[in-house]
């Protein structure tokens, strides 16, 4: 897992024991603690607030991708809807 040194690891049965503390420690630091399982990354947690920001890049993101594809259909002299766009870009990402 890229960049996982940065976050607090622990393990999925210590977080099950000590979840309250996690959870208020998360809270405050506004950082997302990775729990692993046989020592291995398996999930993130994150409070709703802080993960909010990333949902709204993950939109913006996903909007630029659609507006691209759209640009290049309609250089190859597709003209699509926005609903189609969305369709087509994404179908192929399911």
């Amino acid at each position: 897992m890229k960049n996982s040194e940065e976050l607090k690891t622990i393990s999925l049965s210590t977080f099950k024991r000590r979840s309250g503390e996690y959870i208020r420690q998360m809270k405050q630091s506004k950082k997302p603690i990775v729990l692993t399982l046989d020592g291995k990354p398996k999930l993130i947690i994150q409070d709703a607030k802080s993960f909010q920001p990333l949902l709204d890049a993950y939109e913006k993101a996903r909007l630029f991708d659609a507006i691209q594809y759209g640009v290049r259909e309609l250089q190859k002299g597709r003209e699509l809807t926005p609903e189609q766009i969305f369709e087509e870009c994404y179908a192929f990402r399911k």
